[in-house]
Parts: structure tokens; sequence; C-alpha cells
């Protein structure tokens, strides 16, 4: 922020939640790896020696870097400070009523900071799956599958959701499947990332149920989630959510996933998002969707048509989605239609 007034706009969104979280970009030079990235034609495993060596060098030169700039910025009485592993990126949360008594305080002591390049201030639980405003559409009645060479061993795949997945699911049994379990926060276990795990990897019907899943809840900002997900060595992120209220405009959300995406060699998966006749009816674009280095999926009827309910509109980003997919009568593997009414048309 050039001057630390905030919009009408944004104090109105910022008080309808608990906390308010402030991410500063630090000013200093990202780290050069691409003299590591895969030449053509080399093999998996050296792919993959090269990918981690990428990683561990980003992990120790952004943890130094954060680290010593850190102890230069002052956040002002913040409840919990989070330090990137990964991403040039430190993040002070406050109490609504604490940012509200003293924001001009804070901002102006961040922003006249020469270690900081920018300064993002957003609520706490801007978050919205892709999922449920589906079910009401629902009109599947079997499951249809058909014969797959892919098993996933040997991949990991991480799920950022909007919970995390309920790994005591039936349809889950069997499945390899890590959830984050942090102490300072209490996870919320949603049917909505139940269901992306067992698409993925139900141990019949799934996508890969030889892969290795990670499930994590979207907290605040994404980027202690990216980190984790970095660290488990994912090669693969699924986000089926819209995060932040910069609907069709790009954002701070995608700029971190663009990162992780190139620096790291995560293959990043969204959604281009839903309609909403309060919150998003003209069709615009969420984030991380926006992200140039993210693959975002759209969603087409079973006639190849665009459906009216998926996202398509971009005012400041890429053009989006990059592909679209049939997402209506499409089974959830592990949920009988007969006993729950389950297999739900799935919007991506």
């Amino acid at each position: 922020y050039i001057s630390q007034t905030l919009t009408e706009e944004i104090q109105e969104s910022l008080n309808m939640n608990e906390e308010v979280t402030i991410s500063l970009k630090l000013d200093y030079d990202l780290l050069d790896t691409s003299n590591l990235l895969p030449p053509e034609g080399c093999s998996l495993e050296r792919a993959r020696e090269l990918k981690r060596q990428r990683r561990e060098l980003g992990r120790a030169y952004y943890t130094r870097n954060n680290n010593m700039l850190v102890q230069k910025i002052d956040g002002k009485n913040y409840k919990n400070r989070y330090v990137s592993t990964y991403l040039p990126v430190i993040e002070y949360s406050y109490t609504v009523e604490e940012f509200n008594k003293n924001k001009n305080t804070i901002l102006s002591s961040l922003s006249t900071s020469s270690d900081v390049k920018t300064i993002n201030v957003v609520g706490s639980d801007k978050k919205e799956d892709q999922i449920s405003k589906a079910l009401a559409k629902s009109n599947a009645s079997s499951l249809y599958s058909t014969s797959n060479p892919y098993t996933g061993s040997g991949i990991n795949i991480g799920v950022l959701e909007t919970g995390i997945a309920d790994k005591d699911h039936a349809a889950l049994s069997g499945v390899n499947l890590t959830v984050r379990d942090e102490w300072y926060y209490v996870e919320t276990k949603t049917e909505h990332a139940t269901m992306m795990v067992s698409i993925l990897a139900h141990q019949t019907g799934g996508i890969v149920p030889d892969a290795h899943i990670f499930s994590v809840e979207a907290f605040e900002n994404l980027t202690s989630e990216l980190d984790w997900l970095v660290d488990n060595d994912v090669d693969i992120i699924n986000i089926s959510m819209m995060v932040g209220t910069s609907i069709g405009e790009y954002s701070t959300h995608s700029a971190e996933c663009d990162y992780v995406a190139k620096q790291y060699g995560v293959m990043i998966v969204a959604g281009s998002g839903n309609r909403d006749s309060k919150k998003n009816p003209e069709n615009k674009v969420g984030n991380p969707g926006l992200g140039y280095n993210v693959l975002t999926v759209g969603n087409h009827t079973l006639l190849n048509s665009l459906d009216n309910d998926s996202s398509y509109v971009v005012t400041n980003g890429p053009a989006k989605p990059n592909l679209v997919a049939v997402g209506c009568n499409i089974g959830i593997p592990g949920y009988n239609v007969e006993k729950s009414g389950n297999h739900i048309t799935i919007k991506f």
C-alpha cells in the first residue's frame, strides 16, 4: 500500500472476519535455480534429483533471508507471525479489534521498512469450496469407470482445501493419506476435502489409488500450506476452491502458486470457480486459478457446451480457464447414491 488508507470496501470486508492477516513480500533477489532444470530427455530419476536439489536450495535460501529480515521488522502487537521457508514472505495476524484500533501504526511501521516490497491486507475466512453449489443440480445414478493404466505409485499429491479429509471415512479406507494437524489451529474435517481425496485415491474407484495424498486446510493466506506441501515433496497440488475477495483479478494467492510451480517443479491444478448470484454474478475466475503457471479447469456439459455456472471471465490476468472437462453426472467413489444421495455433479 502506497498510503495507509484502506478503502471502505476493504475495511467492511475485514470487519466480517475474526482475524486480519498482513502478508509482506520482502525486497530481495529471488533465488535463480534455472541451472537445475531437467534437460530434455533426462531420466525420471535424474529429474527428481534435480527437483530435490532446487527445493533444498530454496529452503536454505529463503529461511536464511527471511529470518534475518524478520528481526528488523516490527509487526506491532500481532497475535501470530509466520515466516515462510520457501517464499520471500512474512505474515502477521491480528484480531480485528487490535487491527482496527492500531491500523495506522501497524501499516506505517511495515510500509516504511526498506525490506518490504509489497503489503497485502486480507481477512481470514474468504475461502469457498467448488463442489457444494453443485449438490442441488446432481442427477448422477452410477459411477463410470474404465481401464486406467496409471496407479499413482511413487507420486505425492497435495489436496489444498477449505478443510481436511476425514481419514476415518469409509471411502478412504486403505488410502495412503497424511493430514496436516497443527497445534496452533484446529482443523475442520469437511466432506468436500474427503470427496476430493476419494476421487483421487479410492482403492477401487480412484484415479490414482496408489498415490500418497497430503491433505491440508487453507487458513488465512496459502503461504504456510504451500510450504508444508513443498516440504512433503508433492508433485501435484489440487486446489478446488477460491481464496480472497479479488475475483477476476490476479492476486497474491495466485502469485505465490505461480512461484511454487515454477521454482519447485510442482504442477498446480485449480478450479476456475462457480457463478454465484450474490458474490460472483459475472462468472469471474477466482484465485489461485488466475495463476500464469496454474492449470485452471472449467466445466462443460455433456452436450459440449460451457456450463452456465462455470467461471471464465478475467478482468486482470491471464485468459482462463486453460481447459474444460465434463463435470456432470460424475460419481464420487465410496459414496453410495442409494444410501446417501452423494453421487453429485462435480463443478470445477
